[in-house]
C-alpha cells in the first residue's frame, strides 16, 4: 500500500510539473505574439501618421486638382491604416479572451481527472487494507495459530451439508459423520488425528472455532485474545493424548470464550 501511495504522489508531482511547464510555455508564446502584434500596430500607426501628414501637406501646398486627388488618397490610406489598427486591437483582445477561457476549460477536466484518479486509488487502498491477512487470522488445528471466521463459515457450511445429506429413513443405521473445523482426510499431526478420532471431539473442535470467532468479534483487544488462544493450543490442548482429555479441555476453553 505504501508503494501505491508513493507511486500516486510521484504521478501527481509529474503532472503538476508538466502543467507548470506547459503553462509557462503558453504564457511565453502568448507574450511573444502580443509583442509582435503591438510592434505591427505601432508600425501601422507610424505609417498612418506619416500618410496623414503628407496628405495634409499636399492639400495645403498643391492647389491643383491632381494635388488634391493625391491628398485625398493619402488621407484615405491613413484612415484605412487606423481602421486596420482598430480591427487588430479588437482581434487581439478577442484572441486573448479565448486563450484564457481555453486555459480554464483545460484545467477543469484535468482537476476532475486528478480527483477521480485519487478517489479510485484511495478506494482501492482501503479495499486492500480491509482484507484480513490469512497468515494472521487463520488457525489450523495442527499448529499454534488462532481460529478464524473462515473456519466458522466452513463449519456452518459443513453442518448445512450434513443436514441436507441426511436421509429420512431413520431405521437404516449409518455411521456417524466426523466433521471437524478442517478436512479430516488431510489430518497429519497427532492432535489433528486425535480430533478426528471421534464424532464428539470433532464436534467440540467445530464449536471451539465458532466460539473463538464470536469472542474475537466482540473483543476490544483481538491481539491479546489471539495470543491467549495460541498459548492454550501450545500448552493445554497439545498435552492431551486421548479423546477424553481433548474433549474436556476443549469444552473448558469453549466455556471460557463464551464468558468473554
Amino acid at each position: 500500500m505504501d508503494d501505491l501511495v508513493r507511486q500516486y504522489e510521484e504521478d501527481r508531482l509529474r503532472r503538476e510539473k508538466l502543467a507548470y511547464f506547459q503553462a509557462a510555455r503558453n504564457r511565453r508564446e502568448g507574450e511573444e505574439a502580443a509583442h509582435r502584434a503591438d510592434q505591427t500596430i505601432e508600425n501601422f500607426k507610424l505609417i498612418g501618421i506619416v500618410l496623414l501628414g503628407v496628405g495634409a501637406l499636399f492639400w495645403w501646398l498643391v492647389s491643383t486638382k491632381i494635388g488634391r486627388i493625391v491628398s485625398v488618397i493619402l488621407l484615405l490610406a491613413g484612415g484605412a491604416l487606423y481602421g486596420v489598427d482598430w480591427l487588430q486591437n479588437d482581434a487581439a483582445m478577442r484572441a486573448q479572451a479565448r486563450q484564457v477561457e481555453q486555459s480554464h476549460n483545460m484545467a477543469k477536466p484535468q482537476a476532475s481527472a486528478d480527483v477521480q484518479s485519487a478517489a479510485t486509488k484511495v478506494s482501492a487502498q482501503q479495499s486492500v487494507a480491509s482484507v484480513p491477512s490469512a497468515s494472521e487470522d487463520s488457525i489450523p488445528a495442527s499448529d499454534t495459530t488462532a481460529v478464524t471466521s473462515d473456519t466458522a463459515q466452513q463449519v456452518t457450511a459443513s453442518e448445512s451439508s450434513s443436514q441436507v445429506d441426511a436421509k429420512p429413513d431413520a431405521q437404516a443405521e449409518q455411521p456417524v459423520a466426523i466433521v471437524a473445523s478442517f478436512d479430516c482426510s488431510r489430518a497429519s499431526s497427532k492432535i489433528e488425528k486425535l480430533i478426528c478420532s471421534t464424532p464428539e471431539t470433532a464436534d467440540a473442535d467445530r464449536r471451539l472455532a465458532a466460539a473463538y470467532s464470536a469472542a474475537r468479534a466482540k473483543s476490544n483487544d483481538p491481539n491479546t485474545l489471539k495470543a491467549d488462544e495460541r498459548n492454550w493450543l501450545a500448552n493445554e490442548r497439545i498435552a492431551c493424548s486421548d479423546a477424553a482429555c481433548l474433549l474436556r479441555v476443549t469444552n473448558d476453553r469453549i466455556a471460557r470464550l463464551s464468558s468473554m
